[in-house]
């Protein structure tokens, strides 16, 4: 669903399947933004964002978390912004701007 909301706002998405395999997807691509959940197989969003966090590449990098945890925001320590499920098409592209803009 985020891709489709998000190429259709002309943004161009990268996607991986569980948070390691987002780790290495980000050292390949220096995305400008990661969006992540924080209930994902092989390494969870807490333990993604604290690894994009402490290493150089990709320490300056935007994180915004969209999730329905109920702790996503106490959890989520290190992201620039979360986001709780549900939320409708466009209050994701302003976070999303919002993020972009501040870079």
């Amino acid at each position: 669903m985020f891709r489709l909301i998000l190429e259709s706002a002309r943004y161009r998405v990268s996607e991986a399947a569980d948070g390691a395999a987002a780790l290495i997807l980000v050292k390949q691509s220096r995305p400008d933004l990661v969006v992540t959940d924080m209930v994902m197989p092989v390494m969870d969003g807490a333990d993604l964002i604290r690894r994009l966090r402490s290493e150089f590449g990709s320490s300056a990098i935007s994180i915004l978390v969209v999730s329905g945890h109920p702790d996503a925001v106490e959890t989520a320590v290190g992201a620039d912004g979360v986001l709780k499920k549900p939320f409708d098409r466009s209050t994701l592209l302003a976070r999303v701007q919002e993020l972009l803009r501040g870079r």
